[in-house]
């Protein structure tokens, strides 16, 4: 196999995939990682080109340059790789330090003391080392999944052929770099298709990881970083027939900060974002990694408390109340209060009347004097009781 053939034909790919990212990033900008994807596949793309040339470029070019460069796409590979999981590169400084002392023994075996072999063993040998720490980032990776394992498998397959690629060198030496046997020209289709398939891959994980942000945004209150009440309702609804089915309790805690208009009246808006932050803190704060807590609507929250008795739910309520009073979240040491209601769910309530219920116990402690717990009364006390009219804040 006339070796300058295969190179050419594997940057005409190249080609391809790169415009295919710069249209990706066109599409979807700030998508992470693509453009350090890029940026690899562009140092590939010179790699190949410079290697095909080794007949007519002088060998600084094509064997220091060119060889270098493909160790350097290898590095680009596993930083972009870092960038789309959003993890910490901690092999990053290694890999540097590793790409810097293979050239002067490189260096070496080209011009002082010439070695095919040896260039071999120091380009692919580096080459295995970075693809095998992008796979060790892959494959520590929390929370795992089919696409990350296999971009895994994947980058342990690379560092493999790189590997086969010595081991076979060794025991054949190479006569003609320029004309391949068949045995190394199935190594460089091979280590074509890992390359082609890491880079669709990242860009799998690119596109997965834009799309679970944009999910989690659209469920997620800006402000305080708490779930929404869209995210809440769906939650509610899943665990009101889960715990009707497994025939668990479930309880509902609705607050509202007291006189909270004043505060952006008097304090300005910035101020109030200020005291929803730290009210936020505060719920997160007194509420257990299995309660649902979430920002209702202004200056609203809801918390869910699963698998919770009338008795605890209460103790939680008032637990709540005391720490948002004894606080000082509000500006200028101004003392906040909050209002609260509080229900149990029915064997035959929906999931809507048990917010119901709370909404009319939250007014209820308003009406009362504000600063106080209520428990929401139930239904046949509600058929029976005129409706409350709604207070202000």
């Amino acid at each position: 196999m006339y070796l300058p053939f295969v190179m050419y034909g594997y940057a005409a790919t190249l080609t391809l995939v790169l415009v295919g990212c710069w249209l990706i990033r066109q599409v979807i900008p700030g998508l992470r990682g693509v453009r350090t994807l890029s940026a690899a596949i562009a140092a590939t793309m010179l790699a190949v080109v410079l290697i095909g040339l080794r007949l007519w470029v002088p060998a600084f070019f094509t064997i220091l340059l060119g060889n270098g460069a493909l160790i350097f796409a290898f590095i680009l590979i596993y930083l972009a790789t870092a960038r789309v999981l959003g993890d910490k590169p901690r092999f990053l400084s290694g890999l540097i330090a590793l790409f810097l002392l293979d050239l002067p023994p490189y260096c070496y075996t080209t011009w002082i003391h010439p070695s095919l072999l040896a260039r071999i063993w120091l380009c692919n040998g580096v080459m295995a080392i970075v693809a095998t720490a992008t796979g060790v980032l892959l494959f520590r990776h929390r929370p795992s999944s089919l696409s990350v394992r296999a971009l895994g498998a994947l980058q342990m397959g690379t560092a493999g052929i790189n590997l086969a690629r010595c081991v076979v060198n060794t025991v054949h030496p190479p006569g003609d770099f320029v004309h391949s046997d068949w045995i190394r020209t199935a190594l460089t289709y091979g280590e074509f298709i890992f390359f082609l398939g890491t880079v669709c891959g990242i860009l799998w994980l690119a596109l997965c990881r834009n799309r679970e942000e944009l999910e989690q945004a659209a469920r997620t209150d800006s402000l305080t970083g708490l779930l929404n009440r869209r995210a809440f309702d769906e939650i509610l609804v899943r665990e009101f027939e889960r715990a009707r089915f497994a025939g668990e309790r479930m309880g509902i805690i609705l607050l509202d900060l007291d006189r909270f208009k004043s505060i952006n009246d008097t304090y300005g808006h910035a101020a109030g974002d200020e005291v929803l932050r730290r009210i936020s803190g505060l719920l997160q704060q007194g509420t257990r990694p299995s309660d649902v807590l979430a920002r209702y609507g202004g200056e609203e929250f809801v918390l869910l408390l699963r698998g919770a008795q009338l008795e605890e739910v209460r103790a939680v309520a008032e637990r709540l109340r005391r720490s948002i009073e004894e606080s000082l979240a509000g500006p200028s040491a101004l003392q906040i209060t909050t209002s609260l209601g509080m229900a149990v769910a029915e064997p035959e309530e929906s999931a809507e009347d048990l917010i119901d219920r709370c909404d009319q116990a939250l007014y209820a402690s308003k009406r009362a004097g504000r600063n106080q717990v209520t428990e929401g009364a139930t239904h046949e006390t509600l058929d029976s009781a005129p409706p409350l009219q709604a207070e202000p804040h």
